[in-house]
C-alpha cells in the first residue's frame, strides 16, 4: 500500500501553506512605484502621511529586449498578487479538497486542474 497522499490531501496541505504565507505578509493592496532600472512594489495605504510608504520588494535590473526594466514587469506582477489573491487560491483549493475528500488516488477533474499549483506550494515539483 502506497503512502502517497491523495490529490484532496495535497490540495488541503497546499491551502493551507498558502494561507498562512497569505496572512502572513504585508496586507494589499500593492502598487508598483517608479520605472526602468529602479522599480519597487508599495503597499497602497491612505494612513501612511508625509510621502512615507511600506516597501514591499525593491528589484533592479534590466532586460535590453524591452523598453522597460525587466524588474518593472515582474513588479507589476509581484503587485498583482498581494495576499488577496493568495487567500482566494487557498479558498478554492480547500474547496475542491474538501469536496473531493476519499476520491481516491486518481482524483477528479478539479483535482487534477489543482494540483500542479498544489504541488509547487508543497514544494513536490
Amino acid at each position: 500500500m502506497s503512502m502517497e497522499k491523495q490529490p484532496a490531501e495535497e490540495l488541503l496541505q497546499a491551502a493551507n501553506t498558502l494561507l498562512a504565507a497569505a496572512r502572513e505578509a504585508t496586507t494589499g493592496p500593492w502598487k508598483v512605484h517608479g520605472r526602468w532600472d529602479d522599480t519597487e512594489v508599495r503597499q497602497v495605504r491612505d494612513d501612511l502621511v508625509g510621502g512615507r510608504f511600506n516597501q514591499i520588494a525593491a528589484l533592479n535590473g534590466w532586460n535590453e529586449a524591452s523598453e522597460e526594466g525587466a524588474d518593472h514587469h515582474n513588479a507589476r506582477y509581484i503587485a498583482m498578487m498581494d495576499p488577496l489573491v493568495g487567500i482566494a487560491v487557498a479558498d478554492r483549493m480547500a474547496f475542491v479538497a474538501g469536496e473531493h475528500d476519499g476520491d481516491g488516488p486518481e482524483g477528479c477533474d478539479d483535482c487534477k486542474r489543482w494540483l500542479p499549483l498544489a504541488r509547487l506550494i508543497n514544494g513536490r515539483n
